[in-house]
Order: structure tokens, then sequence, then C-alpha cells
């Protein structure tokens, strides 16, 4: 007789690896999985690949050598996003409260300049000498000088992601400064570089030999130049650190100089939007003027005044934003939410089921569509997350997929886009029941939109939006991804 070990033995050799060792097929078969999901995840426009590829990676469920192939595809694909850079304000006298939805947009983070940066966040961690590359190309890209007076912001990278830069490769100051060309890369280094717990005195003059250069820029625009001067608040930074920072007093002295010609030539040629809608006051020169001042008296350089100086101003202008009837609309619907939660009657709210699928199938502004879609979702979502009729819920909920539905809104409103189906993944953990069971009922009835099946799968999978946010409509980021 074989021993019963021996026969044991024999039988185990017998079968089939994948039988004696099913959890490497398991493994493998789930890992081809994953990577068709994330193949589909990849061929996003960047901007939606973007803001769920990264969360996914995060979660740590991935294994590296995935990670790090869809990481490089991504910093690839960043180019095709709509904005090369985040975009900062130009001060207005006529400005109107649409724009803070530019600093909603740029929290987003789905421009090339932001991707590529959080894809080298990650990288750094991975694949150090990948990211060394990576960082190179990074520094080649700059930001274009040409805005106009008709645009109410100028691109351009943000301080933080300056400090960024410098808290991930702070060995690698003096390839990232001597990288700085544009007045906005300039500015918003020398901005990072003020907001940090230590600046060391050859920082500072390296930050300050870029800044004079910069100020010698035919090609740019005076929207651009006063932008970034005012927004990065050059003027009140060098009254603080220029004495302080250690620099020779002559390199002092030619930053002072650079300064005051900067607004010496802003007084004699501006938009026509620096003046209050009265006239009675220009914001910009009231903002650059006094820094001016004082730098020329501290410095013994000839006054900078408006004496003598009759300004030029551009002809094109940005005007209001907000869409016309827009707010007559969300009045009346805010109305009958309020009255509809003090118990209105069946009529009130039938009334609001029509109004609100008329204000989310209006025509959209050709001004700024981006602008108008993301208003209408906002005021969508805050209407289905407050109004208590179950009936209504499902409206606004219908309203919301109607506008993230329209052929044009993922092309030309991607930030937009983006937040609304964030708002809807956060509905879908509303405590309420008729809220949460609606919006998922449509999630999975989704046809023929590849990006919102996409969302809706790896929130399923991988929980995009952890935990329902019950203030989403102040507080976006808390369901958005880290940057």
């Amino acid at each position: 007789m074989v021993p019963l070990l021996r026969l044991t033995r024999l039988l185990l050799l017998s079968l089939p690896v994948f039988v004696v060792f099913p959890s490497f097929a398991q493994r493998r078969l789930q890992e081809m999985s994953l990577e068709a999901l994330l193949d589909r995840v990849i061929s996003l426009q960047p901007e939606y690949a973007t803001d769920v590829l990264l969360p996914v990676l995060d979660s740590g469920k991935i294994p590296r050598k995935l990670a790090l192939r869809y990481l490089r595809q991504l910093y690839r694909r960043a180019s095709l996003a709509t904005n090369a850079f985040p975009y900062i304000l130009a001060l207005r006298g006529d400005a109107d409260r649409t724009d803070e939805l530019v600093k909603v947009f740029n929290d987003v983070g789905v421009d090339t300049y932001s991707i590529r940066l959080r894809v080298l966040k990650r990288m750094a961690v991975l694949d150090a000498a990948s990211s060394t590359e990576m960082l190179r190309m990074l520094l080649e890209e700059h930001p274009d000088v040409a805005a106009g007076c008709q645009d109410r912001a100028i691109p351009s990278p943000l301080p933080r992601q300056y400090s960024f830069l410098l808290d991930l490769f702070p060995d690698r100051f003096g390839q990232i400064t001597v990288a700085l060309s544009s007045p906005q890369q300039v500015g918003s280094m020398l901005y990072a570089l003020s907001m940090r717990a230590s600046t060391t005195t050859s920082q500072w003059q390296s930050a300050f030999e870029q800044y004079i250069a910069s100020t010698n820029c035919p090609s740019c625009t005076d929207r651009v130049v006063a932008t970034t001067e005012v927004r990065n608040n050059i003027g009140r930074l060098l009254q603080l650190h220029l004495q302080q920072s250690g620099v020779p007093f002559t390199l002092q002295k030619r930053v002072a100089q650079a300064y005051c010609g900067v607004v010496h030539n802003l007084l004699t040629k501006r938009c026509v939007d620096s003046r209050a809608r009265d006239g009675n006051m220009d914001v910009l020169v009231a903002q650059l003027l006094p820094a001016a001042q004082d730098l020329s008296r501290k410095y013994s350089l000839p006054s900078v005044d408006q004496q003598g100086i009759t300004p030029q101003f551009g002809t094109g202008r940005v005007g209001l934003l907000i869409p016309p009837g827009l707010d007559e609309s969300t009045a009346i619907l805010n109305k009958l939410v309020t009255k509809i939660n003090e118990g209105g009657s069946t009529e009130t709210r039938s009334r609001f089921v029509q109004d609100v699928y008329r204000f989310c199938n209006a025509v959209l502004s050709q001004k700024d569509p981006s602008i108008d879609l993301f208003m209408r979702i906002n005021a969508t979502f805050l209407w289905t997350d407050s109004i208590n009729d179950p009936e209504c819920q499902r409206a606004g909920i219908d309203g919301i997929f109607s506008l993230l539905g329209r052929a044009d809104s993922k092309q030309r409103s991607r930030a937009a886009w983006l937040l609304g189906t964030r708002y809807l993944l956060n509905l879908a953990k509303s405590p309420v029941p008729s809220v949460s069971h609606h919006v998922i009922d449509r999630l999975h009835h989704v046809t023929g939109d590849p990006e919102l099946q996409v969302y809706f799968e790896l929130d399923q999978r991988f929980s995009l939006v952890s935990h329902y946010e019950p203030h989403a409509a102040s507080r976006i980021g808390a369901i958005m991804a880290a940057f």
C-alpha cells in the first residue's frame, strides 16, 4: 500500500496549478479587471481622469507597477486639459460675485499645470528619478502674458503651488527659481517666499533678480502686469521684506526702482475697469500707489504720483457675468422651498417641480457657460438637499442629471461638470433615503455617458466621496479629491 502521505502528495501534484494556487489566479484576474477599468479612466478627458484616478491611486489598492504606468500617462495627457494654468483675478472696479467662482474652479486643480504638479507629488514617492525628469519638464511651462482688458483673470501658477514645489524639492531651489520668467511666476514665487517660516538671503537675492528681469517684458499686457502686482501684493511685500532680506543695498534699490517703474507705467496706461462703476475711485491706483511712494522715499528715487499724467485706458472690459434672469429665478425657487418646508400646498409643490425643470433646462449663457452651469447646479443641489418633500427632491435630482447630461457641458465647462458630479455622489450618501435611493437608481441606469458611469463605478469600488457632507455647497473641498 502507498503510504497515505505519499498518496496525498501525488494527488496534489496531479492537480492544475490554478487549483493548487487559487489566490494567484484570482489576483491576476482581479488585476486584469482593474487594468481594464483604469484604461477606461485614462481615456477620459484629463480633467475627469485626474479627479477619479488620483484618489484610486491614493487608496493603496493599486500595485506600484500599475500606479507608475498610469501616472506617466496622466502626466502626458495633461496637455489636453482646457486650461494650461490656474487663474488669478484682476482687480476690477466693476467686479461681481461670479468672480469668486474662479477661485472655486482653481481649487478643483484640473488645469495642465496643476494636474502635472499633483502627479509629481505622487511620483516623488514612487520613483525619484522619474519625478526629477517631470520637474524639469514642468519648469519649462510658462503662462501666457497676453490677457487683455476683456479678460477678468490671467493664467498664473499659484503661490501655494510654489510653496508645495519648494517643500517637495528643497534642494532644487536654484533650478526652480532660474526657470521663472513671466511676471506671474515671479510674483507668485515672491509671495510664496514671504509666507515661509524662513527664507535665506541667497533665496531672496535670486528671487529679487528674477523680479527685476520680469519687469522688462514688452509683450506683457497691462492686465497681466497689474493683476500680478496686486494679487501677489508685491508693493506691501517689498515694504516688509526688502530691507530685512539681507541682500545688498544696491540690489534693494534696483528692486524698488523696478517696482516704481511698473506702477508709473500703470498710472500712464491701464484697463478702464480699474475705475469703480461710479467713476469716483480707481481701485488699481489706490492699491499700488502708496507702496510705490513709500519705496521711492526710502531709496531716494524719483517720486511716483499722478500729477501731470493723463492716463490712457484700454478699450475692452469684462462687464457683468451673472446670466440674465438667473437671480430672479433663484429667488422665486428659494421662496417656494421655504413654503414647502413650512407645509406648503400641493399646488406649491407642483409649481416647484415645474420651475426647477425650467431652471435646469434653460439655455446657458454664451458669455460664460461654465459660470451659468455651476450656479444652476449649485442652487439645485441646495434645494434638493434642504427640501423635505420626496417629489421635490426627485425633481431637483433629475434637474442636476439634466444639467450634467447636456452635450456641451462636459466639453466647455469641465470644472463645473466635475463639481456637479461630486455633488451627485454626495447626495448618493445622503441620510435621507428618498434622496440617496433616487440618485443611486438614476446612476445605475445611466447609459451613453462614459464619464458619469466611470465616476459611479469607482465611487462604489473606492468611495470617491467617502461620506455625506451636509454643507457641501459651501465646503466644496470636503467632497473633492486630495490635491
